[in-house]
C-alpha cells in the first residue's frame, strides 16, 4: 500500500505522463463513423481540496476527432 502513498505524493507535484493511456482511450472511442487521435495524455490530483479528496484526472491534448472520409 506504501506504492499508493508514494503515487499520490508524485501526483501531488504535477501531472504524470501515461503516453500508453492513448491507445486504449482512442480504441475506448471507436465506433461508427468516428475517428479519434489521441497526442498526449496525463493523469494528474490537486490533492486535497475543502477537506476532502479531489478526483484523479486524465487529461488528453492534441485530440483529434474525424468523421467519415476524414472531415473534422
Amino acid at each position: 500500500m506504501s506504492w499508493l502513498g508514494a503515487l499520490a505524493w508524485r501526483l501531488e507535484r504535477g501531472a504524470i505522463e501515461a503516453p500508453f493511456l492513448a491507445a486504449r482511450i482512442e480504441a475506448a472511442l471507436e465506433g461508427g463513423a468516428l475517428h479519434v487521435e489521441v497526442g498526449r495524455t496525463r493523469i494528474a490530483w490537486t490533492g486535497f481540496e475543502d477537506g476532502g479528496l479531489a478526483p484523479v484526472e486524465i487529461l488528453l491534448s492534441q485530440v483529434h476527432a474525424r468523421g467519415e472520409g476524414g472531415t473534422p
